[in-house]
């Protein structure tokens, strides 16, 4: 049997935020704001969890990539250097950057980032259509890339493209999980072993034990 490409697409900020509200003190990075979001992005393994979504022998991971937005001139010069600092992290590993940007001005709470979900469904349409993976793990809670979804499972090549909805238990898109071909729910037991001994510290034992 051929071996089966697998190609991990990841809106970025999306998995931070759902990793963090699912199974942390959601109180404790509110209170401390930027300084516990950035903790929590140098002390997690973003690699080595993402690899341990392949679970089969036949199953052969091609690439990861993380979608994101650069922060822009009215964010201060500490949080561009946080950001500069994680991503110099991510292009150590195995993941690649594919980076928006960020418009609007946090001060006046205007901030959006533009231009990642268009790159990831770019990605994720252009790869399908040249046969660059065989099943795509959607990490995101996204509704908006269902129909890049529904058009890729339509795709009549064989063997038929599949796309895998990453997801949690809060923050689950219903049109995501029934629109898609694979589902894989994410627990404390997938995200434990990926985290610093100093930030699993922070874990909330009761979402823990979802």
């Amino acid at each position: 049997m051929r071996n089966q490409k697998i190609s991990i697409f990841v809106d970025g900020e999306n998995f931070i935020r759902r990793v963090i509200e699912n199974f942390f003190e959601t109180n404790v990075f509110e209170r401390q704001g930027a300084y516990m979001h950035h903790f929590f992005r140098m002390n997690f393994d973003f690699e080595g969890f993402f690899k341990s979504l392949i679970k089969e022998e036949y199953q052969d991971l091609q690439e990861i990539i993380w979608y994101d937005a650069r922060l822009n001139q009215h964010f201060s010069d500490e949080h561009r250097g946080n950001q500069f600092e994680f991503f110099k992290k991510l292009r150590l590993s195995r993941i690649q950057l594919e980076l928006g940007k960020t418009k609007g001005d946090p001060q006046k709470g205007e901030v959006k980032q533009k231009g990642v979900d268009t790159k990831l469904v770019t990605d994720l349409v252009t790869k399908a259509v040249l046969k660059k993976y065989d099943v795509a793990f959607l990490v995101s809670s996204d509704w908006d890339f269902l129909p890049a979804v529904n058009f890729i499972q339509g795709i009549t090549t064989k063997p038929r493209i599949g796309v895998n909805y990453v997801f949690f238990q809060e923050g689950c898109t219903q049109v995501l999980h029934s629109g898609c071909a694979y589902r894989t729910k994410i627990s404390w037991k997938h995200v434990r072993d990926y985290c610093s001994d100093d930030l699993r510290k922070y874990r909330s034992n009761e979402k823990a034990k979802k």
